[in-house]
């Protein structure tokens, strides 16, 4: 059996930078996590409403899932190299990864 939690880690050890990931926003509740940072992520969807495509750009962290005792929800926050931003869209892929999409700014 493959073990993607062992892959991510690795992974994360190579490619990885340190983040502080405050649950619910609170520093003092904060912990340290690593992860990849995209500042530029782009996204492509297709509107339900008349199929044409929808593009945004959000900058996103990927995450390892077993770095969490609750798993991070929307409004959370995390620091990245002296930035703070909101967790907007957690998004995990079922494997032990989560894409989480952030803001600058609460939404």
């Amino acid at each position: 059996m493959i073990s993607f939690d062992r892959m991510l880690a690795g992974h994360m050890r190579v490619f990885g930078q340190p983040a502080r990931y405050m649950p619910g926003g609170n520093a003092d509740a904060g912990f340290d996590v690593r992860g990849v940072f995209d500042r530029a992520h782009h996204q492509i969807e297709i509107s339900a409403h008349d199929g044409a495509p929808i593009t945004s750009t959000r900058p996103v962290l990927g995450v390892r899932a077993a770095e969490f005792t609750q798993p991070p929800a929307c409004g959370d926050c995390v620091q990245i190299g002296g930035e703070t931003f909101y967790v907007t869209d957690p998004q995990p892929d079922g494997h032990g990864h989560i894409k989480l999409i952030l803001s600058k700014t609460l939404e």
